[in-house]
């Protein structure tokens, strides 16, 4: 898996229009509000990464790792494109602070993509 880059931020109205991908949890990178998470990417062909919707609800952030399917595309790679990315947090995670996974597509949830 190739080294962590800088998360590309989307709005909510990007993240609307997406498709929500698995991640996980590597780690704090510095303090408790940057993480690094490996996610999802799609096949890299019809499916590709868009970027990270976080948000804050209270105590919760809550973090979306969205893709885009290609319009107009009937045939596509068999492949699993994964990536890692750091992720710049709006507050501090412990204590009351937690960090929330979205819903992910179904299409795209499976135990094994991290294993």
């Amino acid at each position: 898996m190739p080294a962590p880059v800088p998360a590309k931020e989307i709005t909510a109205g990007e993240a609307a229009s997406g498709i929500s991908m698995p991640w996980k949890f590597l780690g704090f990178v510095d303090g408790n509000k940057v993480v690094t998470v490996a996610y999802v990417g799609g096949d890299g062909d019809c499916t590709t990464p868009a970027g990270f919707y976080v948000h804050q609800d209270g105590n919760d952030v809550t973090v979306e790792a969205v893709s885009r399917e290609a319009a107009g595309r009937t045939a596509c790679a068999d492949s699993l494109s994964m990536g890692r990315a750091v992720l710049q947090l709006p507050i501090s995670i412990g204590g009351a602070g937690r960090l929330v996974h979205a819903a992910t597509d179904p299409a795209w949830s499976s135990p094994n993509y991290f294993r």
